[in-house]
């Protein structure tokens, strides 16, 4: 009797056994399947966000490079403009040395007419000293000496054929310089604009 309970208590161990065998083989197994599927997903969903996130460093790669191409334009073209506006202030600048040159010129001939016209006034003036003398002696040797009325009338034509002459050679002579000057200014000017409207294009071609 003792014997077969204690068979059948082997027989219901080892089934217990048996059956805690198979249990933890299947919770293994569904373990392994859930832990597996766990990591797919993972693994998924790591691909498709950093698949994306390759996409999107991709195209600002792309964006970035056209970008650089774009800026590289814009910057030989802004240096060429302001090569053009370096050259075009700098032909003002000869120009404007041009014209400090002909003005410095100018001033000095006008110096020398102003030295030409007062040689000439003060020989007005000793002329005119030497006509009261010679008049005052026609007025009191008037008869005796009718030479010297002559003479007197000769002197006074003479002094005024050159008078005139001098004052329309200093007329003309001034004429000339006033011509010069005004298109030395106009010169001036033609360049300063042209200069300004380079400058102003290559400004706003550099802001475009």
């Amino acid at each position: 009797m003792r014997s077969d309970i204690s068979d059948q208590f082997k027989d219901l161990t080892g089934e217990f056994r048996e059956f805690a065998k198979l249990q933890a083989e299947n919770n293994t197994k569904a373990l392994v399947t859930a832990i597996q599927e766990v990591i797919g997903d993972f693994n998924a969903k790591i691909n498709e966000q950093f698949g994306e996130n390759f996409k999107e460093l991709n195209a600002a790669v792309g964006d970035l490079v056209t970008w650089q191409d774009n800026y590289k334009d814009i910057l030989e073209s802004t240096f060429q403009q302001f090569e053009i506006a370096v050259e075009s202030i700098e032909a003002s600048e000869k120009m404007l040395v041009s014209i400090e040159q002909q003005y410095e010129e100018n001033m000095k001939i006008n110096e020398d007419v102003k030295v030409s016209v007062e040689t000439l006034k003060n020989e007005g003036l000793g002329l005119n000293a030497y006509l009261e003398e010679f008049s005052d002696l026609a007025n009191n040797a008037k008869d005796a000496f009718p030479v010297i009325e002559k003479n007197l009338d000769n002197l006074t034509t003479g002094f005024s054929l050159k008078v005139d002459e001098s004052i329309d050679t200093v007329t003309k002579h001034i004429e000339d310089q006033n011509q010069a000057a005004q298109s030395i200014i106009e010169k001036f000017n033609e360049s300063t604009n042209t200069t300004l409207d380079k400058v102003q294009e290559s400004i706003e071609m550099s802001n475009g």
